[in-house]
């Protein structure tokens, strides 16, 4: 890790907090729970924002296959996780795999020391989402050189869910237009080659997506 990275990790609870009375501050408290299910790190910076219980296993990670996965997310939160082994990933993986005819999808666990860990908590938020009778969100961030047509767009649009948030780079005809629980944002050229959820400073509350599009907003108001 280098040391601009370790500075930025020593000053991300100071961050978090300033950005939590922010949200408290402009919109109150968010009274409701939520399950916030995304392809990467995103969720889990909404639960930190609306200061909410992680009822979600997809917090510190990402999702191959995303769509496939929250298509048939009950079959694969039930369903084992078995470890992987990529000589070329600095952080374990894991696969879920099912016992039906759905294709095994794997989880890249990139803020997690051991697989065993990671594998752990995974399984206690399975439980919680489980127990819980929270409202379900949906975040999806089309990876860089996925496909996001038609087919793509008609399986998101067809998930039953609270919010559905879908962030995409590319010009696309068939993006339907937004509703007050459906949003398509497409990320500016500008942020299309940096970590848009990343904070604009070292001590700024700000997250560059704040600059496009107010999340907190849309998922929890």
């Amino acid at each position: 890790m280098s040391i601009k990275s370790k500075i930025s990790t020593l000053f991300r609870p100071y961050r978090n907090r300033k950005r939590q009375d922010y949200f408290l501050k402009k919109y109150g408290p968010v009274k409701e729970d939520f399950i916030i299910l995304s392809n990467n790190c995103i969720g889990g910076m909404c639960y930190h924002d609306a200061n909410k219980p992680f009822l979600s296993p997809t917090i510190n990670l990402c999702v191959e296959d995303f769509l496939t996965f929250i298509a048939n997310a009950k079959q694969y939160i039930s369903c084992e996780m078995e470890r992987v082994e990529e000589n070329e990933c600095e952080y374990p993986v894991g696969v879920l795999v099912p016992t039906n005819n759905l294709p095994k999808i794997k989880i890249y666990f990139v803020h997690y020391e051991s697989f065993d860990e990671a594998k752990k908590k995974w399984k206690e938020r399975c439980e919680r989402m489980y127990s819980s009778n929270a409202k379900l969100c949906i975040i999806y961030c089309v990876p860089k050189n996925k496909a996001f047509g038609d087919k793509e767009i008609k399986e998101f649009l067809s998930i039953n869910a609270y919010r559905k948030l879908c962030f995409y780079r590319e010009l696309n005809e068939f993006i339907p237009k937004n509703t007050s629980s459906t949003c398509f944002v497409q990320i500016p050229k500008k942020y299309q080659s940096i970590d848009y959820s990343k904070y604009t400073g070292l001590f700024s509350r700000k997250r560059y997506f704040d600059r496009f599009f107010n999340i907190f907003s849309f998922l929890f108001k």
